[in-house]
């Protein structure tokens, strides 16, 4: 688990981070939110301390930051960019092996881990391995920066609007793919990004931030529902946070008995996925995998 504890920081007469304190729970992802210079990734520079806290503590695993040397704190720790940040002269397999090198792994560990990683990312190692970052794309650039942050298989990720400059199909993808190596690695995440669509769909946590200040934390639902402040409310869409929510609940959490025709709905889709397949098939229910039915009634309901 990672804490913050009244983490300021100021630049000359400018507060950047005010007094923040917050803990991101073990093997989930907590969204840092907010609009531009609101201080989010002042406080992901923080946690790795490429930022120096003015005052306040950073604390994984019940061990304080501060008595950690640097350079053995970001070995640790996986971190993933924006623009990915690969080495141009190092093919996919060396720049995936940095963190591993640099820990003295064996070559044969070292290879095994990168073929590995490779897979879990959609890359097959047999077509990307030797390429250079050059002859990639930005979606396979950017799943290369996220294997090179988990070779060393860190426990905690820090990811600073990884996926911000792609295109949004592109975007959506890779969404959807770290989403699912997340789940299946179980690693702990602090993601920055100002996107509040990216911010329902991958957090487990979000913490919304104005002006350097922590103005409400929770389940993205909970904000929804329960904003603190005005500022919460128009942030998550005012009017529109009634469809937003659809996001957030699962289709089989109002499906009943029944049946429908068409392609049935993945079993873990979300009633936002109900309603546009509804809205493309211009009907008025919809199947889901496992049984049972989604249907427009019991959505508006």
């Amino acid at each position: 688990m990672i804490e913050l504890r009244h983490l300021v920081k100021t630049y000359g007469d400018v507060a950047v981070v005010r007094d923040v304190s917050l803990s991101a729970p073990e093997a989930a992802v907590t969204v840092l939110l907010g609009p531009p210079g609101s201080g989010k990734s002042t406080i992901l520079r923080m946690i790795n301390r490429l930022i120096p806290a003015d005052s306040g503590s950073v604390w994984i695993d019940d061990e304080d930051t501060a008595a950690i040397h640097p350079e053995a704190l970001r070995r640790r720790i996986g971190y993933v960019i924006q623009g990915v940040g690969l080495f141009p002269h190092w093919n996919v397999a060396r720049n995936i092996a940095t963190v591993p090198a640099l820990l003295g792994w064996p070559r044969k560990r070292i290879a095994a881990r990168v073929e590995q990683l490779l897979d879990m990312v959609n890359l097959p190692p047999d077509r990307f391995a030797e390429k250079r970052p050059s002859e990639l794309s930005g979606g396979q650039a950017q799943r290369v920066g996220i294997a090179r942050a988990l070779a060393a298989d860190p426990s905690l990720l820090l990811m600073d609007e990884p996926f911000s400059a792609l295109d949004p199909v592109t975007r959506r993808d890779l969404q959807q793919a770290f989403r699912r190596i997340q789940r299946d690695t179980g690693k702990t995440v602090v993601f920055v990004t100002h996107d509040l669509e990216e911010a329902l769909l991958l957090g487990d946590q979000v913490a919304l931030l104005r002006d350097g200040k922590l103005i409400q934390h929770g389940p993205p639902l909970q904000l929804l529902e329960h904003p603190a402040d005005d500022f919460v409310a128009d942030y998550f869409g005012g009017a529109a946070a009634g469809l937003r929510r659809l996001t957030l609940l699962s289709a089989a959490s109002r499906a009943v008995p029944g049946e429908a025709g068409g392609a049935r709905l993945p079993a873990q889709a979300s009633l936002h996925d109900a309603l546009e397949a509804m809205l493309s098939r211009g009907t008025e229910s919809v199947a889901l995998e496992g049984g049972g039915v989604v249907t427009l009634k019991a959505l508006l309901a």
